[in-house]
């Protein structure tokens, strides 16, 4: 299955991945919870995250929180959704990450000389 992997203080990237709870715990490094971003509604895709992140004291995630529009710490996943299921990422999005990676990078860097 095709995901958006963004580690926390990585770049977004493209990944393929075993469509499985294990697979997705491995990545936001524990119990996940799916939260809504600000490109797509939640019947679309969603953004999977550590569902005890903040308690874990998780670092904070700058490209996942651009992405989202609010706080989002340690490694998050972004995947396409059917129903009740996970499914590959939404090709638009998956076209986009380059694009994503400079526009939030900008967008880092002019808030970092703020």
């Amino acid at each position: 299955m095709k995901a958006l992997r963004i580690n926390a203080g990585s770049p977004i990237e493209l990944i393929d991945i075993v469509p499985e709870l294990q697979s997705y715990q491995d990545i936001v490094q524990g119990y996940i919870c799916t939260c809504s971003f600000a490109l797509l509604p939640p019947s679309q895709a969603v953004m999977i995250v550590n569902d005890e992140g903040l308690i874990d004291g998780l670092p904070e995630n700058p490209y996942a929180s651009c992405l989202r529009g609010g706080l989002i710490v340690g490694n998050a996943l972004i995947v396409g959704v059917c129903g009740d299921e996970f499914v590959d990422v939404p090709p638009f999005l998956a076209d986009s990450v380059s694009d994503f990676n400079e526009q939030i990078a900008a967008l880092l860097d002019e808030v970092s000389h703020e």
